[in-house]
């Protein structure tokens, strides 16, 4: 609201800015109602948006939440990518759900993403 306010541009790119920010900072919740609120009005969502969102829930221990957002994601037709498997699987490693961060590197796979060196090294952080 404050943005509008003050007229800056309420867009994709600025969400994400924002998102992004919260991501970096640790704030899972601010990035989370960022997302809800950007829905809300309508603004487009990108692969950006969302890779932000999933690392801050997992960054914040939020590994069911990320996985929702990697869920709706999809449903939403927007592009997953290899970071945004690796942003859930490292939420779900680093909260001790190993056996499902090793199912999304399948379902990794079977959605045409190739696993990387920070999947493979995430997984081994796991052991």
């Amino acid at each position: 609201e404050d943005m509008e306010l003050n007229s800056v541009p309420v867009d994709t790119i600025t969400y994400n800015a924002a998102i992004s920010a919260c991501e970096k900072g640790g704030q899972w919740q601010c990035a989370f109602f960022l997302l809800s609120q950007m829905r809300a009005r309508g603004v487009a969502a990108d692969t950006i948006t969302y890779n932000a969102s999933i690392s801050a829930c997992g960054k914040g221990g939020q590994w069911y939440t990320a996985l929702q957002l990697l869920t709706l994601m999809h449903s939403d037709g927007i592009s997953m990518d290899t970071i945004s498997f690796n942003s859930a699987i490292s939420a779900c490693v680093k909260a001790g759900q190993y056996p499902l961060g090793h199912r999304l590197m399948h379902v990794m796979q079977a959605h045409g993403c190739s696993p990387n060196t920070i999947t493979y090294n995430t997984m081994i952080s796991g052991c």
